[in-house]
Formats: structure tokens, sequence, C-alpha cells
């Protein structure tokens, strides 16, 4: 038989384990919901990153190549860093992506070199490969026959493709041409998509 005493201690341990899962996982919830862990671990590499880096890793420099399109000052607007800011800090995945929103630049390579502090940052842009005519506006085209979301005067010529959807076809069209005769895909001046 079991005697009154220890079948209040099951009872009690029972109710103890109960209450016990039920607070931990409403604590593990509330943990998770609100990211409590990676805010924390974030704030503490932060005061890690500048402590380390408040007086020998800040940002003597930026160095940018390749840029021939892009305006500088979109560029420096992109990074959001100055002179004297911490190098360590400098969040190279989420300049990049912010450079590469820009219209004009296709890929961009980031780089940080330290003493001298050098954040070194090379573009590569958008080539032009023709200019759509639709509906009285002209919008250049990238080697991919997508829109280039800027303003764009030639310097050089240029296809000219026309037609509702020729910035679509046009790569396709050359791709074939430069495949049958290259020599005479250079001398395409102009193309007219005519669809049903």
């Amino acid at each position: 038989t079991i005697s009154p005493v220890n079948d209040c201690m099951q009872r009690a341990r029972a109710v103890f384990f109960v209450l016990f899962v039920t607070f931990f996982s409403a604590f593990l919830i509330v943990v998770l919901k609100n990211d409590l862990v990676n805010k924390k671990i974030d704030e503490t590499k932060n005061l890690v990153l500048d402590y380390i880096g408040k007086d020998n890793f800040l940002l003597d420099d930026i160095i940018v190549t390749g840029r021939n399109r892009t305006e500088i000052e979109d560029i420096l607007k992109s990074i959001d860093m100055k002179q004297g800011d911490n190098l360590l800090k400098a969040n190279v995945v989420k300049i990049k992506q912010s450079l590469e929103n820009l219209p004009w630049i296709r890929d961009v390579e980031i780089t940080r070199s330290f003493f001298p502090n050098v954040l070194k940052i090379e573009i590569k842009e958008k080539n032009v490969l023709a200019l759509w005519q639709l509906n009285e506006r002209f919008y250049p085209l990238d080697m991919y026959g997508y829109v280039i979301e800027a303003d764009y005067i030639p310097n050089d010529e240029v296809l000219l493709v026309v037609g509702p959807k020729a910035g679509e076809k046009f790569i396709d069209f050359i791709a074939e041409i430069k495949e049958i005769d290259p020599e005479f895909a250079k001398r395409i001046k102009a193309a007219n998509y005519i669809s049903q």
C-alpha cells in the first residue's frame, strides 16, 4: 500500500513537473518569438567590435573602382560609412546588397584591408546592349533583356529594337543571328518585333 504521505509527495512532484514544463515552455516561446537570443548575441557582438575597433580599426578611406555611370553620391549613400567609422562593424553583405540595387550596378566585390584601414569596392556595371523603343520612349536594355531603370544617352552605336515585346525577345533573336553569322549580327542597327 502507498502511504498518504508518499501519495501526496508523488502528486506534488507531478504538479511541480507540469508547472515546470508549462513555465519553461512559455519562457521558450517568449524568447523565440521575440528573438531575444539573437538580439543579445548582436548586442554582445557590437560591444566587442566597439571595444576592439575604437582606436585601431577606424576607416581611413573608401576606394571604388569600375564606376562609370553610377553617381558617386549614390554609392556613398548606399555604403553609409564615413572616415572614422569602425571598419570592423561594416556589414559587407548589406553594403553589397544596397549597391546592387542601384540601377547601373550588375555586381560588386567588397574587401576590407587593415593598416591602412580601407574599404575596397570593385563595381561591375551593366552594359547597354540595345535601346528599346516603346510608345515614343526609349529604354536601355542590359545583356539579359532587362530594362535598366536609369537615364541613358548613348555615346556609341547601339541596337534599336522596336515593338511591344521586343525588349523580351531581342536577346534570343541576337543570339540566333550571332550563331548563324556573327559578322552579320554586328551590322544589325535596328530590329522591329512584330507579334500577333
